[in-house]
């Protein structure tokens, strides 16, 4: 198992370096991946540009997956988070992940509503040609793009049936809200094994990125299972306490983590 980080928005906008720093030492400590929300700096909300994080965040990690969790298809064409995906795929040395969603608080915050399942289909079957260089029809428009990106992974936000199934049909991973019992687990990956068989691949072809809000983990995952924690406002709750500037917030969220949920030797998180 591995746990990674979801920085979110938050109560105001932290400093740049503040952040940087943050990420560089949560990729020290173990933490894989660290993913950036894509919302809008609206209501009371303060987020910055993702991609302008993942930029400067590619600059200052080595090996942990960077990514968006998530982008949604209705405020950006899916032709411009292609390039930027791409572009931070570069960049990055082939470590960017992208999180697509129907749309949370970045559709909802000016007034649209999130996309259907039918809609979400379709965007996921355009992302992925696009970033393998295929041409595609989209919106009555001929698109092709010029990336040759088939290995980057996309994602897929799901939490009821019909969305994890098209995720494990479609998508190159999940990543779910449906909460971490060993029961519920098992039923998100029954979900996503009708996605695989409906498109022909294995049953556990994916394994599903357990999004938390708080890092409450239980004593034992499924094997491949990976697990973000994702505090309030963007910063582990540990971490918000404990500011960044000192490693004592960054150890003992860590330490937490691996002691409840890090107990087998197959797993890989490591706190240094």
């Amino acid at each position: 198992m591995r746990v990674g980080l979801h920085i979110g928005p938050m109560h105001d906008f932290r400093p740049i370096d503040e952040i940087l720093d943050f990420v560089k030492r949560s990729e020290g400590l173990g933490f894989d991946p660290i993913l950036f929300a894509d919302s809008v700096s609206l209501s009371r909300f303060h987020v910055h540009d993702p991609y302008t994080l993942l930029a400067l965040a590619s600059r200052i990690t080595a090996k942990a997956t960077i990514g968006k969790c998530v982008t949604n298809p209705l405020t950006r064409h899916l032709s411009v988070t292609t390039n930027a995906a791409g572009s931070i795929d570069d960049i990055s040395g082939g470590r960017m992940l992208l999180g697509v969603g129907t749309g949370d608080t970045a559709v909802h915050l000016i007034g649209k509503k999130a996309v259907r399942l039918s809609t979400m289909r379709e965007s996921l079957t355009v992302l992925k040609k696009l970033l393998s260089g295929e041409s595609v029809d989209f919106e009555g428009q001929a698109l092709a793009s010029n990336w040759r990106k088939p290995d980057l992974p996309v994602y897929l936000a799901a939490g009821g049936p019909k969305t994890l199934a098209l995720g494990g049909e479609l998508a190159d991973g999940l990543i779910t809200l449906a909460g971490l019992s060993p029961e519920t687990i098992e039923w998100v990956r029954g979900c996503v094994a009708e996605g695989e068989a409906a498109a022909g691949k294995p049953k556990g072809h994916q394994a599903p990125h357990h999004l938390i809000r708080e890092p409450e983990l239980p004593r034992r995952l499924s094997r491949g299972s990976r697990v973000i924690s994702a505090g309030g406002e963007g910063f582990p709750r540990e971490l918000r306490r404990n500011r960044p500037g000192t490693r004592h917030g960054e150890r003992q969220i860590c330490n937490r983590l691996h002691d409840r949920s890090v107990r087998d030797r197959r797993h890989d998180l490591r706190c240094r």
